[in-house]
């Protein structure tokens, strides 16, 4: 998903590079954006179970905390609710 010389344009533009690749992906694959199932009561076991299955297993930099997990899931629920609620409103 890099493109060729891309990897001189420093980390955060080949990150929105990917990030639209990405939404191209589940845009031409089809793919609803939203999570509708997603509850934040889970948010709890999901952080402790993502914890315990990377547990020093996995080749990274370094690894999230709960708190940080619960972060991203808190903003995952957030943008796919949001998106959810301008879907409405356009078939309203």
């Amino acid at each position: 998903m890099v493109q060729d010389g891309q990897a001189a344009n420093g980390d955060s533009e080949i990150a929105d590079h990917l990030i639209t690749q990405v939404r191209n992906l589940i845009a031409d694959l089809n793919i609803d954006p939203t999570v509708n199932s997603m509850q934040t009561s889970d948010f709890d076991d999901i952080a402790k179970a993502a914890a315990k299955e990377v547990s020093d297993t996995y080749a990274v930099p370094t690894y999230l905390s709960a708190s940080e997990i619960k972060e991203i899931l808190t903003k995952i629920k957030q943008a796919s609710d949001e998106r959810a609620d301008k879907g409405s409103q356009k078939s309203s």
